[in-house]
């Protein structure tokens, strides 16, 4: 995985011809995926490493980053909130 973090702390070395090899991540945390998100956000708080590589079996999968993660687990929470408020409202206005 090159991450930004690599790109970043190599980004201000003097050797004129860098290859990925030299500046990518081989130590990366991976979850399978099948893990629920409260299992997942359980794991992040145990390991900091960024982006998570998500497998299956020995399949890769994907990547799931950090920040992407907390905005989509945001953005849920507001449809959960808005979706709250709107029952109500409709509860309401059935009692009308």
């Amino acid at each position: 995985v090159l991450s930004r973090e690599a790109i970043l702390r190599n980004a201000v070395s003097q050797e004129e011809e860098q290859y990925v090899s030299g500046v990518m991540e081989r130590d990366f945390a991976t979850v399978e995926h099948n893990i629920s998100l409260e299992n997942l956000m359980e794991k992040l708080e145990r390991d900091s490493r960024d982006p998570i590589v998500v497998v299956d079996g020995e399949k890769f999968c994907g990547l799931i980053r950090r920040d992407k993660l907390i905005e989509f687990l945001y953005v849920q929470g507001l449809r959960t909130s808005q979706r709250a408020l709107f029952d109500n409202q409709a509860d309401q206005d059935y009692h009308l």
